[in-house]
C-alpha cells in the first residue's frame, strides 16, 4: 500500500490576525467566518473539518504579510484567480491599516520583478508551469491594482 504524506500547517485565528508589525492587523469578523468554507481534510487516517477563508480574505491576508513565501503564493493566486473586484473594499473593512496593502504592493512587485524570482518560484512549487510570460501577466495585474 502506497502511503503519501503532506505537510499541513494550520493557523488558529480568534478576533484578529497580527503580522510582524503594528500595521499588520486583520480583523476576524462574523462576516469573515460566514464567508469561510468548511472543508474536510484527511489527517492520520481520519477526516478533520477546517474552515478556509474565501479567496478575497485569503489574498488580503497574504498581501498584508508579504513574506517571501507569501509573495510566491500571491503570484500563484493572481495567476490562477486574478485580483477580486472587492479586494480594495475588503481591505478597507478588514484591516486596521489598509494602507499596508499599497505599501506592500511595491515590495511584492519589486520581488516578483527580480530576475531570480522565477527560480525561487520553481524551487518552491517544483514545476516549470510558471514561466516568464506568466510572471509578466501577474505583474501587469498587480500594477493595475
Amino acid at each position: 500500500m502506497l502511503k503519501l504524506s503532506a505537510k499541513i500547517s494550520l493557523d488558529f485565528m480568534e478576533g484578529e490576525v497580527r503580522g510582524r508589525t503594528d500595521e499588520q492587523i486583520f480583523f476576524v469578523t462574523e462576516k469573515f467566518l460566514k464567508k469561510s468554507k468548511k472543508v474536510k481534510i484527511p489527517i492520520a487516517g481520519k477526516t478533520t473539518e477546517v474552515y478556509v477563508p474565501d479567496y478575497t480574505d485569503y489574498l488580503i491576508l497574504k498581501l498584508m504579510s508579504a513574506r517571501p513565501s507569501d509573495i510566491r503564493d500571491i503570484a500563484t493566486l493572481v495567476w490562477k484567480n486574478g485580483i477580486p473586484d472587492d479586494l480594495e473594499e475588503g481591505a478597507k473593512k478588514k484591516l486596521a491599516h489598509p494602507e499596508i496593502i499599497k505599501k506592500n504592493l511595491k515590495l511584492i512587485i519589486d520581488d516578483i520583478s527580480d530576475k531570480r524570482f522565477l527560480d525561487s518560484w520553481k524551487g518552491t512549487f517544483i514545476t516549470t508551469e510558471f514561466d516568464e510570460e506568466t510572471k509578466e501577466k501577474v505583474l501587469r495585474e498587480l500594477k493595475r491594482f
